[in-house]
C-alpha cells in the first residue's frame, strides 16, 4: 500500500459513522405528500412525518443492500436501510462519495434475503483527509460529477438525435429535394408522386409458426426473426429452424430484392425497412 498524504489517517469505518436502523412504514400508511421517504433502493414515497430532521444519508439494509442515497432534507428512512444523520461538523457530500465508492454491495453474506451487515461494513478500512481536504475533495467530485452527468444526458439523446436526422434525409431523398440541383443540371424531369399500392407488388404480413430454438444448417428451411430486420440490414442469421419442412410456406420465401419491415418492435424501431441483397438459406 502507498503512504497516505500528510495529514490523512487510515481507520475502519465504524470509528466515523454510526448506521441506525430505519422505521417500518408500510406504503399504504403513507401520506404521499411531505418528507420524503427512502427504502434501500431510494426514494419510494412521502409522508407528513419524518425520522431524521436534516439531511442525512440512507444506505440500502435488505435487498438493494448497500445502495447508498442522499436527502438534502428532513426524511423518513424505512426499515430497509440504515440511516447517518451524524457526520461530526464533516461535509455529508464527502462521506457520499465515500460510502458510494465502498464495496458496500458486495458484502452479503445473508442465506435468504440479500443483505448488508452493518458490523461487516464497521469493520472496512478507510482513509480519512483532514477537515479542508475532505471540503475540497467533495467540491472537486460535484463539479466532474456534474460535467459526467451533463455528457451522459448529451449521449442519451444522441439516437433520437441520429433518427430525426436519417428521417430528414430519407424525406429529402425521396421527394427530390436531395438531388434537385443535380437533376436541374443534368435536365432531369421532376418526379412524379405515386401511391405505394402503384409501385409494389404486394405487402404481406409474417405468418406466426411455432419453431424450435436451434439454429437453421445448411439446407434446412426456417423463419426469420424480427432481430434479421432491426439494426437497418438484413440479417439471415436471424432465424429459427421450423421443425417440419412441410411448414414452409413456398409463396412467403426471402428472396434478393424483398423489403423487411418491421412491425412490432420498439417505437424507436418499428417500420424500420431492410432491403434482401443476397440470401442463402430457405428462409420465410
Amino acid at each position: 500500500m502507498s503512504e497516505l498524504p500528510q495529514g490523512w489517517i487510515i481507520s475502519n469505518l465504524g470509528s466515523f459513522i454510526e448506521l441506525k436502523y430505519g422505521k417500518s412504514l408500510p406504503a399504504k400508511k403513507r401520506t404521499g405528500e411531505g418528507f420524503p421517504v427512502y427504502g434501500s433502493n431510494g426514494l419510494v414515497g412521502y409522508h407528513t412525518d419524518f425520522i431524521v430532521k436534516e439531511k442525512g444519508l440512507i444506505v440500502g439494509r435488505k435487498g438493494s443492500y448497500g445502495v447508498v442515497n442522499k436527502s438534502d432534507g428532513a426524511f423518513f428512512p424505512i426499515d430497509t436501510t440504515y440511516y447517518i444523520d451524524d457526520f461530526h461538523n464533516q461535509p455529508i457530500n464527502f462521506w457520499y462519495y465515500l460510502l458510494s465508492y465502498l464495496p458496500l454491495t458486495e458484502m452479503n453474506r445473508a442465506t435468504a434475503i440479500p443483505g448488508l451487515n452493518r458490523e461487516d461494513a464497521y469493520a472496512l478500512d478507510v482513509n480519512i483527509p483532514p477537515l479542508n481536504e475532505q471540503i475540497r475533495i467533495a467540491d472537486k467530485l460535484d463539479s466532474l460529477l456534474a460535467k459526467v452527468n451533463t455528457a451522459q444526458k448529451h449521449l442519451d439523446n444522441i439516437p433520437t438525435l441520429l433518427k430525426r436526422f436519417r428521417q430528414s434525409v430519407l424525406a429529402a431523398a425521396t421527394s427530390g429535394e436531395l438531388t434537385k440541383e443535380w437533376a436541374k443540371e443534368n435536365d432531369l424531369p421532376e418526379w412524379n408522386a405515386k401511391k405505394i399500392g402503384e409501385v409494389v407488388e404486394r405487402i404481406e404480413a409474417g405468418k406466426n409458426i411455432k419453431c424450435d430454438e436451434r439454429p437453421p444448417q445448411a439446407g434446412e428451411f426456417g423463419i426469420i426473426k424480427i432481430s434479421a430486420v432491426t439494426w437497418g440490414t438484413y440479417n439471415e442469421q436471424e432465424s429459427k429452424t421450423l421443425f417440419s419442412k412441410e411448414l414452409f410456406l413456398e409463396n412467403r420465401r426471402i428472396q434478393v430484392g424483398d423489403f423487411l419491415i418491421s412491425r412490432a418492435n420498439t417505437l424507436e424501431l418499428l417500420g424500420t425497412p431492410v432491403i434482401v441483397h443476397a440470401t442463402s438459406k430457405n428462409l420465410m
